[in-house]
């Protein structure tokens, strides 16, 4: 089984006042997941953290939510933070993180994502920081992809599919996997608004065919051997 998924760190949007000057502000509420209705007890329960929602569940897509207020919870699928059933990860920012599928072999264009209501909307030709971190799962996942991206749009998005088909504005490029399973990797770029956009989705939204992969090894006996463990 080769699967890419990874855990989201902090997320950030706010508007530049000069050319690299970004405004304090971010136009990301719970930006860093700590805010919860609930504690998560089992996978995919994402909209547990305030604000953030999953935009295809008819999908059957399940993106995870990860808490420090899970690590006394004798459920079998340990969501604590930072050692949890995945492995271990100390958080970007705070104590929580989200989790997602990029892609998979098992399954044709599997996707998962985050969508947040963002507390303004933007502003037609004023240029905004976009961006987010993450890190590839420790357990499953070993299978790294490019093509991680955020997309701005006026309205929620929901899909009863997998794959959102959709041009983001913010995108990690082609021929750049991102592999590393302990550092916070920075998704990040700047971008111009038409106006309006009042939504953020994270995810991967380009097919298959055009997601690049690169599968991430760990070395056994000198040998190179598809990483299964727990670190």
């Amino acid at each position: 089984m080769e699967n890419s998924c990874f855990k989201i760190g902090l997320v950030f949007l706010g508007f530049l006042v000069g050319v690299s000057q970004p405004r304090a502000q971010n136009l990301v509420p719970n930006p860093s997941f700590e805010e919860y209705s609930d504690c998560p007890t089992t996978e995919g329960q994402l909209e547990n953290a305030t604000g953030w929602v999953n935009p295809n569940p008819a999908s059957q897509a399940t993106p995870d939510y990860y808490n420090s207020c899970n690590c006394q919870n004798t459920n079998v699928f340990n969501l604590c933070v930072p050692h949890s059933t995945i492995g271990y990860q100390q958080a970007h920012s705070g104590v929580a993180y989200a989790g997602v599928f990029t892609f998979s072999y098992l399954v044709s264009n599997a996707r998962e994502y985050l969508q947040i209501k963002l507390s303004d909307t933007l502003v037609q030709r004023r240029k905004y920081l976009v961006g987010f971190y993450c890190s590839l799962r420790d357990d499953l996942c070993n299978l790294a992809t490019n093509n991680w991206g955020a997309f701005l749009s006026r309205d929620a998005i929901s899909k009863n599919i997998f794959l959102i088909d959709t041009i983001p504005q913010l995108v990690n490029g082609s021929g750049i996997p991102l592999t590393s399973k302990t550092e916070w990797m920075l998704v990040s770029d700047t971008i111009e608004a038409e106006g309006g956009e009042a939504y953020i989705t994270i995810g991967n939204f380009f097919q298959d065919s055009l997601t690049d992969t690169v599968s991430v090894y760990l070395e056994i006996n000198g040998q190179p051997s598809t990483y299964w463990g727990y670190k």
